[in-house]
Order: C-alpha cells, then sequence, then structure tokens
C-alpha cells in the first residue's frame, strides 16, 4: 500500500491558521556573546539565567531525528531559512526545499541535496525561487513550487531534475500559478496549487500532467478553489484544499476523485476547516489541519476518517494547535504544526502517535517553534520549520 504525506507551505508563510505557541518554552534572546540560550524548559514556566539548562541543540530551520530516540543528528547541516519539504535521496540522505539560500553556510538557492554523512552534496539546481514539494522516482527528482528557473533552465513551477547533476531534463509542462503538491502514479504527475493553467491546458487548481510530453491529461476534476495536497491509492486521489465544490458537488475542503473519469466520489467527510495535510494507510485516511469537527463529529486538528465510508473512527489525538505536517511509518503516526498539547500532553511542535490507539509514544524531540515539513526515511524523521532549537529527545 503506498503512503504519503503533504504539507501546507504558501508563499513564504503558512496560510492564514490559529497557530498556538508554547508558554512554557522560553528562548533569552542574546548573551554578551551574541548566543541565544534556553532557560526554561518544558514543564517549566520560569524564566530566568539560573534555570538554563542544555536540553535543547540549536538547530535551525531542519533537522534529522532518529525514529527511536528522538535524539537529532547535529553532523547534519543547517539551511538559513524554513525548509517547507524534504524527500529520502534513496543513499541514505535527503532532498531539501524551502526558502533557504544557504545550507552550512554555502550557497544554495531554494533547493538542496544532503549526502548521508550530514554534509551539503555539490548537487546544486539553483531555483530562483521557493520550492514546496520534492518527490524522488528513479533517477529523476520531481519539484514543485514557486519558481520560475531551476536546474538551469526556464520552468515554471514544475519540473523534473537528473538526480546526478541537478540540471532539469527537457519536460516542461508551465503552469501558470504555484505548484504545492504532487503525486505520481503510473505515467502522470498529478499537482495542486493555486493554478488555472498547466500543461497548456485550463485547469482550476488541480490537473494531471504527462511524464513523458508535460501535456495535461483529460483529468479535470475542476475545483472552485485553491488546493493544498493530494495523494494517489489505487485508483481514488484525496485532495484538499480551501474549495467548496468540486465539479459543481458540494465538498468542504476534502474529497476524493476517481483517477480514471476525474468524477467527484461520493465519500464526503464533510470538515469544517482547512485540511492541510492527507495520508491513507490501509482502509483510513488520516488528516491535519485547523478543523474542529468531520461529519459533525468533534475533532481537533488531527482525525481519522473511515476510506469507504467517509465517516470518522475513533482515534481521536486531539491537537490543540494547528496541524501542518503528518507522515506513517509502520504503526506510528508523526504530526508537526503549532500545537503543544497532544491528549492533554505536552508536546512542542512534533509528536508521534500510535497510528491504532491515537495514543502518544514516549517520542518527544520537541521544537521551540512551529514544524511545517515531515518526512520519514528507514532510521530518521526529517523535520524543516521555523523553529531554532531542537531538544534532546527521549
Amino acid at each position: 500500500m503506498k503512503k504519503w504525506c503533504a504539507c501546507l507551505i504558501i508563499a513564504g508563510a503558512l496560510l492564514p491558521v490559529k497557530t498556538v505557541y508554547p508558554q512554557n518554552l522560553v528562548i533569552n534572546s542574546m548573551d554578551a556573546n551574541g548566543a541565544s540560550h534556553v532557560v526554561a524548559t518544558k514543564g517549566s514556566s520560569k524564566d530566568n539565567s539560573s534555570d538554563f539548562t542544555p536540553g535543547f541543540q540549536n538547530m535551525s530551520y531542519g533537522a534529522v531525528i532518529d525514529k527511536a530516540t528522538g535524539i537529532p543528528d547535529l553532523s547534519f547541516v543547517q539551511p538559513n531559512s524554513r525548509v517547507a519539504t524534504a524527500a529520502p535521496d534513496g543513499n541514505g540522505g535527503w532532498y531539501i526545499g524551502g526558502f533557504f539560500t544557504q545550507v552550512g553556510g554555502q550557497p544554495r538557492h531554494y533547493i538542496a541535496r544532503i549526502n548521508k554523512d550530514g554534509s551539503l552534496s555539490s548537487w546544486n539546481a539553483d531555483a530562483d525561487q521557493p520550492v514546496l514539494d520534492i518527490k524522488v522516482a528513479g533517477n529523476l527528482v520531481y519539484v514543485a513550487g514557486e519558481f520560475n528557473h531551476i536546474g538551469g533552465q526556464p520552468r515554471t513551477s514544475l519540473a523534473a531534475l537528473d538526480a546526478i547533476t541537478g540540471k532539469a531534463i527537457a519536460w516542461n509542462p508551465s503552469v501558470k500559478g504555484w505548484v504545492f503538491n504532487m503525486a505520481l502514479a503510473g505515467n502522470l504527475v498529478y499537482i495542486v496549487g493555486y493554478f488555472k493553467e498547466a500543461g497548456g491546458t485550463a485547469r482550476n487548481y488541480l490537473a494531471a500532467i504527462d511524464a513523458n510530453t508535460g501535456i495535461a491529461t483529460g483529468w479535470n476534476p475542476n475545483a472552485d478553489n485553491l488546493t493544498y495536497s493530494i495523494g494517489i491509492d489505487g485508483s481514488v486521489a484525496y485532495v484538499s484544499g480551501d474549495f467548496t465544490s468540486i465539479q459543481g458537488q458540494q465538498r468542504n475542503y476534502l474529497a476524493a476523485v476517481d483517477l480514471g473519469s476525474g468524477n467527484v466520489l461520493p465519500w464526503n467527510p464533510n470538515s469544517n476547516g482547512r485540511i492541510s495535510s492527507v495520508m491513507k494507510d490501509g482502509s483510513t485516511v488520516y488528516v491535519g489541519g485547523n478543523f474542529t469537527a468531520i461529519n459533525g463529529q468533534s475533532r481537533n486538528n488531527l482525525a481519522a476518517i473511515d476510506a469507504s465510508t467517509g465517516m470518522v473512527t475513533s482515534w481521536n489525538p486531539n491537537a490543540n494547535g494547528g496541524v501542518t505536517s503528518i507522515a506513517i511509518d509502520s504503526n506510528t503516526l508523526y504530526a508537526g504544526g503549532g500545537f503543544f498539547l497532544i491528549g492533554g500532553m505536552a508536546r512542542n511542535h512534533l509528536a508521534a502517535i500510535d497510528k491504532r490507539t491515537g495514543f502518544l509514544t514516549e517520542w518527544d524531540p520537541g521544537t521551540d517553534d512551529v514544524v511545517f515539513s515531515l518526512a520519514v526515511s528507514e532510521h530518521t524523521v526529517y523535520a524543516g520549520g521555523d523553529f531554532k532549537y531542537v531538544e534532546r529527545g527521549k
């Protein structure tokens, strides 16, 4: 079964959401040497230098975190601004994209590759504007975002790069607008975002692009507003966004679309607020966002929905702030966002939740600010966001 995740990072900032910041994480602005220090950690409300603890590591915007221990790997180079997306490179390293212009002190504009030993790769696709999504398929790296030039070629918002050289291949769908997220299936690249034309054809916020020709197929769900995330499972595409209808049928923030016909399916969870991240696993669709109800049932920012009926399940982690990204590995769902409580327990912007029960695991590498993106590899989790510190986990 395919597993996939998507998150919402747009135009340099998260689209307006209610973000709650922890009151029990206090960062002393500067010491005499210009260095920042933590003077209170979670579980403490104190704010004075005598309470300094070395529990937090200075790791800005992007962190590789051990899946078992929650301990961040300090050997990995860090970017100078937000990481919006990450994808394993298949060799123990990572591709990252976002709003940065340097990684490890070296020039890397909006996209970079990090080697498995944590060093910066010489691979350099050099975009001119932010990269918001990365998908790896064999020797190709598909990228989406806000750019007009990448890999040495003019490409608007969507491109395919050589995994060895970083150069853009001839494929050129030419999207008029921004692409926030992609899903690869067969010989097609499905895209969502803020656009009205893709692959040379009018398409409202959703399109399928031929991976050989770069031309849009006849698949045309026709949403009435922005789309943020998409994932493919079997013959169905699950899509989230700000839309309230697809193909003229009411669907609030979340819909299922037939991959063959492009027709909206009867499945209708009816969220009362934005859904930023969607993932199907087995018979369940997991969602994260900024909502308080799904199908009339109370659910705060995280929910599990039956893939057949559209009804919410009993799974209910209850996050107290927005969830911007989710990722699944085996029986664990990782969540990142603006929350600092899950199920009434302290979890600062990062959490690992049992996929079966909805209960927290012990994994707890909190950050001092919002986590916007998550990706999982064999042994690690890559978290990207606006944070400057990551707590040594457990």
